[in-house]
């Protein structure tokens, strides 16, 4: 390793090395590296080992600002992993459906206490389009799943009257979405007109 030494400068306000130039370089500076020259205001020159390096106390701030970096690389590494495992935890442990056919029923609850009952054969995988085969369903795709606005003509409209559909699983409250529900052989669905 080639020994390396500094140079001091006796009285300047700036320097420029190698055509740059070094604000706030003041008596005493130390110059530290491999061959440059130096022109200062008092018009000396200087031959010293390197261009202008940072004095001790940025030193220590650019020490400070790469640890900085460092944390957030970290820090967005960790997110990007965290986000990784719960999708290959979704896949792994989320709704999985049943290939063949299942005899399920889809029921309905309207707002006023009428009640529809339906008893269907299917070979759906997910709720949606099981229901699609006795009930007229409308809403739109979203990017959370599909949001469900009407059945069968009726409308619920949460922004207006704070009402919406419900779906119940064996009667309780279903954790998936309509489009990612999956339909089991022997369970009743329940789509309910509810107020929250």
């Amino acid at each position: 390793m080639e020994e390396q030494m500094p140079f001091r400068i006796a009285s300047q306000e700036t320097c420029s090395v190698r055509g740059k130039r070094c604000p706030g370089r003041g008596s005493g500076s130390v110059h530290r590296g491999k061959t440059a020259a130096a022109v200062c205001t008092t018009a000396a020159v200087f031959y010293f080992p390197s261009a202008c390096e940072p004095q001790a106390g940025n030193i220590q701030r650019k020490e400070e600002i790469g640890m900085k970096n460092k944390k957030t690389w970290l820090a967005v590494g960790a997110v990007v992993l965290a986000a990784a495992l719960m999708l290959g935890a979704w896949f792994a442990f989320g709704p999985q459906a049943a290939a063949g056919e299942k005899d399920i029923v889809i029921s309905v609850k309207y707002a006023d206490g009428k009640t529809e009952r339906f008893e269907v054969s299917t070979d759906a995988e997910f709720l949606k389009e099981a229901a699609q085969e006795v009930l007229t369903l409308e809403g739109e795709q979203g990017p959370y799943g599909f949001t469900l606005y009407s059945v069968n003509g009726v409308a619920a409209d949460f922004s207006k009257d704070s009402t919406y559909w419900a779906v119940y699983v064996d009667g309780e409250y279903g954790q998936y979405g309509l489009d990612m529900q999956p339909v089991e052989d022997g369970r009743e669905y329940t789509f309910a007109h509810e107020k929250y």
